[in-house]
């Protein structure tokens, strides 16, 4: 035997193993599949059935899932300016909405006024 044919003949203890498990993946992978594709089918079925029953058509709930939605007053999310800051650390800050921070509790409690921490 030459070096060549030894290479050809080796392979690993397990590879017969290996294989099986590969082969079990990818049937596992396609039933996976056809599970999703068969809920899929199903979901539609009953939008369908309820687009039916309210008279409305995939069009129109196209559009209805497509619309932007109108941001109001309430929806608004941003940050708020705050009004008074600590004079000893000017990193802290607060907007006077919620709990009052330690420092403002302090100063409060000093005899300071919320009008002298304004901003």
């Amino acid at each position: 035997m030459n070096a060549h044919t030894d290479k050809m003949a080796f392979s690993l203890p397990n590879q017969k193993k290996l294989n099986d498990l590969e082969l079990e993946i990818q049937r596992l992978e396609q039933e996976r599949e056809n599970i999703r594709n068969e809920a899929k089918s199903a979901f539609v079925q009953q939008v369908k059935s309820a687009l039916e029953s309210l008279g409305m058509s995939p069009e129109e709930l196209a559009k209805a899932l497509l619309k932007k939605h109108k941001v109001t007053k309430g929806d608004k999310v941003g940050t708020i300016a705050p009004k008074y800051r600590n004079p000893e650390n000017h990193a802290e800050t607060w907007t006077g909405r919620g709990k009052k921070p330690v420092w403002i509790e302090k100063r409060l409690s000093a005899g300071e006024s919320l009008n002298s921490l304004a901003i």
